[in-house]
């Protein structure tokens, strides 16, 4: 009986002792950049055309190495949450959207993945919306590379003047210390 106790308190130390540490590999990395979304549009419902970012430098060789880990050391990395902060002109809201997906696409614009969404955005939605997130999606390769792109898609309900909006993103990461 001793015995059983001991191999199943042995296993049960294990098991959290293992949690414990893959909790102190996780970390977060933020993200910022602004897109410009084009005035007076007029095609009420249906997608309109894309609208990606400036191409934004991952520098996450830095960021790894402060975290004690290194890019090939990185197990996964997930969205976290997406915010979307109307910054010019002021008074502005997401008001007139219908729908707004967020994709993260490499630095030719290619090979774009849904991260981020909101469906029937609020008619009375203020100047700032969160998005659902789709924390299945793995963006590892996006960000271990040199330079990533985020491509906009959206449907409106009305017409809107032109927009700057900044795009705020928390990607969650999982590795192995060096």
């Amino acid at each position: 009986m001793k015995k059983v106790l001991f191999i199943s308190l042995i296993l049960a130390f294990s098991t959290l002792s293992c949690k414990k540490v893959k909790d102190l590999l996780r970390f977060d990395i933020n993200y910022s950049t602004n897109l410009e979304l084009p005035s007076n549009q007029t095609i009420i419902g249906d997608l309109l055309p894309p609208i990606f970012s400036p191409d934004i430098s991952a520098n996450t060789e830095q960021t790894f190495k402060n975290q004690g880990t290194r890019a090939d050391l990185v197990k996964e990395i997930r969205v976290k949450s997406v915010k979307l902060t109307i910054t010019n002109p002021p008074g502005e809201t997401f008001g007139f959207l219908k729908s707004i997906s967020i994709h993260i696409a490499d630095g030719n614009k290619q090979n774009a993945k849904r991260i981020a969404f909101l469906d029937n955005v609020p008619a009375n939605a203020g100047n700032i919306i969160t998005l659902n997130t789709d924390d299945s999606v793995l963006i590892d390769s996006y960000l271990k590379a040199d330079k990533f792109t985020i491509k906009t898609e959206y449907t409106i309900r009305g017409t809107n003047p032109r927009l700057d909006i900044q795009a705020d993103m928390v990607f969650s990461v999982l590795a192995d210390p060096f």
